[in-house]
């Protein structure tokens, strides 16, 4: 099932990549670091909007969608973690600042492109008879909201099973 969903990797690696260009701030790859890291957020919100498009053209079923941005969600967890702890360090320091802004970005971009995964997938649940109207309006938009999107995901995922 999660064969096809590979471009989805644009979507996790973000953050990750936002990360490790916080730690490298003083690197010599900085100017390159910054240009693959705008290009992997277009990317990313591309694959996501296009994994959207499709769910809600019913190319893929919502209990499929669901899963995907589930497992998607809980894979960059452990990113959101380490940007947290850098972002704390780098508010520190004055000069750092726009790194932990930049960071901040990141994320929000982020879940936002899951989001619209997640929305995506609980109004093909709702299509689908799955859940009713206000559960999907509340579990939709609750999918853009930062950790309420987790919550979000597991109960749309279980009511569509």
């Amino acid at each position: 099932m999660f064969k096809k969903y590979w471009p989805l990797i644009f979507v996790v690696a973000a953050p990750y990549l936002c990360f490790f260009m916080a730690v490298d701030m003083n690197g010599s790859f900085i100017i390159f670091g910054l240009l693959l890291l705008y290009l992997v957020r277009l990317a990313a919100l591309a694959v996501g909007g296009l994994t959207a498009l499709s769910c809600l053209m019913k190319e893929r079923s919502a209990r499929e969608v669901l899963a995907v941005n589930l497992t998607v969600k809980l894979l960059q967890i452990p990113a959101y973690l380490l940007i947290f702890v850098c972002g704390a360090v780098n508010l520190l320091f004055i000069l750092t600042a726009y790194v932990a802004l930049s960071m901040f970005v990141t994320d929000l971009f982020t879940v936002a492109t899951t989001g619209l995964i997640g929305a995506a997938g609980v109004i093909r649940a709702k299509n689908e008879g799955f859940i009713d109207g206000l559960t999907a309006v509340i579990l939709g938009v609750l999918q853009f909201i930062f950790v309420a999107d987790i919550v979000a995901a597991i109960i749309a995922l279980v009511k569509a099973k």
